[in-house]
C-alpha cells in the first residue's frame, strides 16, 4: 500500500481471474476490491486476416457469415471421426457376453 497523488493506492498481483477479492492488513478490517476481465479480452471486433492466419495454426477456423449453414460445416469437418459409438456397442457386447458366460460356468454341478 502507498500514497499516489494523496490517494491510497494498492497493488495486488494475485488477481489472475475476475471476481471478488479480500486483502487482510493485521489491525484492520478486511479491504475487498472486484476485478474486472482485460476488456480487450472481451472486444466484439471483427478479426483481421492475420489474425485468422494465426489461429489457423493452432485449429480449424470456420469463418461465418449471415445465412451461411454452420451445422453443415461442421458435420462434413467431423465425419468419419465418431467411433465413440461403435466402441461403445462392443464393450456393452463383450461385458454382457462376460456375464453371462461368468453365470453359466459358475453354476454348481
Amino acid at each position: 500500500m502507498e500514497l499516489v497523488n494523496g490517494a491510497p493506492f494498492v497493488q495486488f498481483g494475485g488477481t489472475d481471474f475476475a471476481g471478488a477479492y479480500e486483502i487482510k492488513v493485521e489491525g484492520s478490517a478486511p479491504i475487498r476490491f472486484a476485478v474486472q476481465a482485460e476488456a480487450s479480452e472481451s472486444s466484439l471486433e471483427a478479426l483481421n486476416d492475420n489474425q485468422y492466419s494465426l489461429l489457423g495454426e493452432v485449429g480449424h477456423v470456420v469463418k461465418w457469415s449471415p445465412g451461411a449453414a454452420l451445422e453443415e460445416t461442421l458435420a462434413k469437418g467431423r465425419m468419419g471421426t465418431e467411433f465413440w459409438l461403435p466402441l461403445a456397442l462392443c464393450a456393452a457386447v463383450l461385458g454382457t457376453l462376460e456375464t453371462l458366460l461368468a453365470h453359466w460356468f459358475s453354476k454348481s454341478k
